[in-house]
């Protein structure tokens, strides 16, 4: 008994540890957040060109970046499990303002409007 009591908490803990294998080509968190951040401008173009498509943008994004969009899924979904999503979406907010100086006041309202909208 005492032999198997350790046995089961090892497997135990392996059992429960978060696994998530690294994709093939993965991209290090500031080129995710640099994709995200232009993928994010790229999507403002429907509001000017509302019958516009920004498959063509994203296309040369992942070119720019020599990815393919299998890829931005997969180490989207790596991030995303490891919960290092938040701190590269933080990243890729900052690259926006930093292109985009006035929409520094965009995201703050709109930062606004969803803390209005959370109950306390």
């Amino acid at each position: 008994m005492k032999k198997i009591f350790p046995f089961i908490v090892l497997l135990g803990l392996i059992a429960c540890a978060e696994y998530i294998a690294s994709p093939k080509n993965q991209l290090s968190k500031e080129e995710m957040a640099g994709i995200i951040a232009e993928l994010s401008l790229n999507e403002q173009t429907l509001f000017v060109q509302p019958k516009g498509s920004t498959e063509e943008g994203a296309y040369f994004i992942f070119k720019k970046y020599n990815i393919s969009s299998q890829d931005f899924k997969d180490n989207y979904t790596y991030y995303l499990a490891k919960k290092e999503m938040p701190k590269i979406l933080d990243k890729a907010q900052k690259k926006i303002i930093e292109m985009h100086p006035k929409a520094k006041e965009h995201i703050q309202q709109e930062d606004k409007l969803q803390n209005a909208e959370r109950p306390e």
